[in-house]
C-alpha cells in the first residue's frame, strides 16, 4: 500500500502543475482512501485528503465525485473512532448513488451503514 500512496502522491502532484482541478480531486480522495491502509499515523492526513478532494468537487458541482467523497469519508469514520459521523456522510452518498441509479456504489455504502448499526461499540 505503501507504493500506492507514493504513485497517488505523483498523481498529485503532477495534476497541480497542470492544474487539472477535477484530477487533484481525485487524487486526494483516493490518497486519502489508500492511506486508511497504512499506520495509525496516517489517520489525520487520509481524512484531510479526503474532505479536501470533496470540496473540489462540491465547488465544481461534479455530482458522482462528491457521492464517492463521501463514501470514503464514511468509510475512513467507520474505521475509526467517528462511526456515527460515518453515517451522516454515508447516508449523503446513498442519497446521491440512488438518484443517479449507480446501484454497485449504493451497495457497498448500504453495507458500511448495515455494519455500522450492527457494530455496538459505535
Amino acid at each position: 500500500m505503501k507504493r500506492a500512496y507514493v504513485l497517488m502522491d505523483n498523481a498529485l502532484g503532477l495534476a497541480k502543475k497542470e492544474n487539472e482541478v477535477d484530477t487533484i480531486g481525485l487524487s486526494l480522495m483516493w490518497k486519502g482512501r489508500i492511506a486508511k491502509h497504512l499506520p495509525e499515523q496516517f489517520s489525520q492526513e487520509a481524512e484531510d485528503n479526503i474532505v479536501k478532494g470533496l470540496a473540489l468537487f462540491t465547488d465544481l458541482k461534479l455530482k458522482p465525485d462528491m457521492a464517492m467523497g463521501h463514501l470514503f469519508l464514511g468509510e475512513h469514520y467507520a474505521a475509526s473512532s467517528k462511526p456515527k459521523q460515518g453515517l451522516s456522510h454515508l447516508g449523503k452518498a446513498m442519497e446521491s448513488f440512488e438518484s443517479m441509479g449507480m446501484d454497485y456504489w449504493f451497495g457497498k455504502a448500504q453495507k458500511l451503514v448495515s455494519n455500522i448499526n450492527r457494530d455496538p461499540e459505535s
